[in-house]
């Protein structure tokens, strides 16, 4: 049951979520060294607990309404509702009960930006992303507010504030998730075909539009990462650092553009993979310094 509990709740990618988060508290303190908060170990655990739970109520509402299609895609039919071991009921009671718990935290024990802000990337999630998947590819640009919320979240608990820094902050994860989601999906087709999934961005399916679209996301990487160098949020060296990364993101969506096949499709995937929490650590170590 524990195990299908966490399969529920997507256990590992909450586990990301909150990585996000901890490095936007991380940076939000380093470039606020003045507030008076400065770090505070039980709002720091407050915030990691409320973004764990109210992540894994919106998986588990997810996989609520998601169950009929995951039992047509071989990576998902093992999940714990489409192979019957969970009840619809008992996956309900979850997803509401660490929603709510998970909203409180976030709200009354941290601060009102980062309850308002959980709750708007539950309900993009649940109630946007999640029926406009089967209904047209641009649910890729509704789920990336979601995704790249964590941060911001992160920003405001450590400074109970918001403002143009954690904006950067939120348009890079924006528009890192383009590349990482349309990889995905390239790498995924069949399966998602099968299920009636339309996230991936050309009708043709995976070939040369597709592998424009993951290209130039990766090209727009750039200037999304010049922005926070020119506001002075990071330094030089920081700023040559992520470069570095983005060429090398940039250059496997270059071979990609090339030779359209699965391989290069999972390399960018898995660069992706990489790319955000080094970005991230870069990002932490330069505003704590």
């Amino acid at each position: 049951m524990i195990k299908d509990i966490g399969l529920l709740i997507k256990f590992k990618l909450s586990t990301l979520v909150l990585l996000s988060a901890a490095a936007g508290y991380a940076i939000g303190l380093g470039k606020h060294p003045d507030v008076e908060l400065a770090f505070d170990g039980l709002r720091f655990t407050y915030l990691l607990i409320g973004g764990f739970f109210i992540t894994g109520g919106s998986n588990a509402f997810n996989q609520i309404w998601e169950k009929d299609t995951d039992a047509l895609m071989n990576r998902t039919a093992d999940r714990p509702l489409p192979s019957k071991r969970m009840t619809v009921n008992m996956a309900y009671f979850y997803a509401i009960s660490l929603t709510i718990i998970g909203s409180y935290i976030l709200t009354f024990h941290v601060n009102y930006f980062c309850g308002a802000l959980g709750i708007a990337s539950l309900v993009s999630y649940v109630f946007i992303y999640t029926p406009l998947k089967k209904i047209s590819p641009l649910a890729s640009i509704v789920g990336a507010f979601p995704g790249a919320v964590p941060p911001l979240i992160g920003w405001a608990a450590a400074t109970d504030d918001l403002g143009l820094e954690p904006g950067v902050l939120f348009l890079l994860l924006f528009v890192w998730q383009f590349p990482h989601i349309w990889a995905i999906t390239w790498v995924t087709h069949d399966d998602y075909s099968r299920a009636g999934i339309k996230l991936i961005p050309s009708k043709n399916g995976p070939g040369t539009e597709t592998a424009h679209y993951i290209f130039w996301s990766c090209a727009l990487l750039i200037p999304a990462t010049f922005w926070p160098y020119y506001i002075e949020m990071i330094d030089i060296y920081s700023l040559v650092a992520i470069m570095i990364s983005n060429a090398g993101f940039l250059y496997l969506s270059y071979k990609l553009l090339k030779e359209h096949s699965n391989k290069n499709a999972k390399k960018v995937m898995f660069a992706s993979f990489f790319y955000l929490p080094i970005v991230l650590i870069i990002f932490s170590i330069s505003c704590i310094n």
